[in-house]
């Protein structure tokens, strides 16, 4: 497991799953690049840091995630899941910091 690079230029936070990926090969690509810290949140604990104060200290949002579909239901296709109101707000929030 890598340690975190504090200094790098670039702090980004990945939000991920929802969907099947090989993590340790997206996580090898992030720790190749040069000048950037990744960190990795699954969601759903990624929404809660996806607000202006939950980003502080990270420079960059990294959506690899698809928290609004249900894979689990019969439906075909998947069923869509509203966002809660916490997570529209602050991402709009976030938005609007730029």
């Amino acid at each position: 497991m890598p340690i975190i690079n504090h200094r790098a230029p670039l702090q980004c936070l990945v939000a991920v799953r929802g969907h099947p990926f090989d993590r340790t090969a997206f996580d090898a690509m992030f720790q190749a690049m040069d000048g950037i810290a990744a960190t990795m949140v699954d969601q759903p604990a990624a929404a809660r840091l996806m607000n202006p104060e939950g980003m502080r200290g990270f420079d960059v949002l990294v959506l690899y995630d698809m928290p609004g579909l249900d894979f689990e239901s019969p439906e075909n296709p998947p069923l869509y899941l509203e966002p809660e109101a916490d997570l529209r707000s602050g991402f709009q929030a976030l938005l609007e910091q730029g």
